[in-house]
């Protein structure tokens, strides 16, 4: 066996090590508390903070783009946060610029913003406004049939109401894993 081939083995080792599955037991735990946070988001968007009922898929794209692409990791959530905030001023201005100033003029003017943030994105310049998060948002909230049809302050209040409620949860659940593997270490410790 080459070096090269030895040293790709040992990638693939490391890389399958790195994916382990999680138990089915912890999963449906995991689901439980992703269920019951959501509900919880509900509830306190609906009856405390008046948000209408259409502008919670906006926090849920955030909470979507900061699970998996951050993995959850605080280091990841300003971006996640201000590259949502980002895609969804860019999809405002292109509803805007459409609607007031007519095909085609609107639409290439509203265009031109999101082509110039998808070369930032593409040349990694300003990665904590113009990410996969801003592109992510630009693509849902810039569709026709949603950018015609949503309240864009909302889905901002949304976006940032989630982003403090989610970290709140996340912050807890870690909390509650941390202190379930210290009690396991000291219960076999003895």
């Amino acid at each position: 066996m080459s070096d090269s081939q030895g040293a790709s083995a040992q990638a693939q080792a490391v890389h399958q090590a790195e994916v382990q599955q999680m138990p089915i037991v912890s999963g449906l735990m995991l689901l439980g508390l992703i269920i019951v946070a959501i509900g919880v988001f509900y509830f306190i968007g609906l009856k405390f903070l008046h948000l209408s009922l259409g502008v919670f898929f906006s926090s849920f794209l955030l909470l979507w783009h900061w699970a998996t692409v951050e993995k959850a990791e605080f280091s990841g959530l300003p971006a996640s946060l201000l590259g949502g905030l980002v895609g969804l001023a860019l999809a405002w201005q292109s509803n805007y610029l459409t609607v007031h100033y007519g095909m085609p003029n609107g639409l290439v003017m509203g265009l031109i913003p999101i082509v110039v943030a998808l070369f930032l994105v593409i040349m990694n310049w300003v990665p904590i406004a113009f990410n996969s998060s801003a592109m992510l948002f630009v693509t849902v909230l810039g569709a026709p049939a949603l950018a015609s049809s949503v309240n864009f302050v909302e889905l901002s209040e949304a976006v940032v109401i989630g982003a403090f409620f989610f970290a709140a949860v996340v912050y807890l659940a870690k909390l509650y894993v941390d202190a379930r593997a210290k009690a396991k270490m000291a219960k076999a410790s003895t």
